[in-house]
C-alpha cells in the first residue's frame, strides 16, 4: 500500500470475510451481528443489509438445523399422523 500511495496510484486494501467480520464500520452498521444461541452460545451472523424505516428487520436467532421442523411441517401443514411419521422413520425417510 505504501508503494502504491507513493506512486500516486489510488488503492485500498481488500478485506476477506474474516476481516469484514471484525471491521468497526461493518459492525456499527449491523451488517454482522452477534446473537446468543441457546446451543452454540454467542455467534456472529450476517445482519439485515437493508434498513427500512417502517419495517426494520432484526436477526434474533440462527436458522433452523437440518430437519429441525420436519415433524411440524409434515403433521401441521401436510396432515400426517403419528402413525404416518413412524412409518416414514421406519422406512428411513427421515
Amino acid at each position: 500500500m505504501e508503494r502504491l500511495e507513493q506512486a500516486g496510484i489510488p488503492a485500498a486494501p481488500v478485506n476477506d470475510y474474516a476481516d469484514l467480520a471484525e471491521d468497526p464500520q461493518v459492525i456499527a452498521n449491523d451488517y454482522v451481528v452477534e446473537i446468543d444461541d441457546p446451543i452454540h452460545g454467542k455467534v456472529k451472523v450476517p445482519g439485515v443489509p437493508v434498513k427500512l424505516s417502517k419495517t426494520p428487520g432484526k436477526v434474533e436467532k440462527l436458522a433452523p438445523e437440518l430437519g429441525q421442523h420436519t415433524e411440524e411441517v409434515l403433521m401441521k401443514i401436510l396432515g400426517y399422523s403419528w402413525d404416518d411419521m413412524t412409518k416414514l422413520r421406519d422406512a428411513g425417510v427421515y
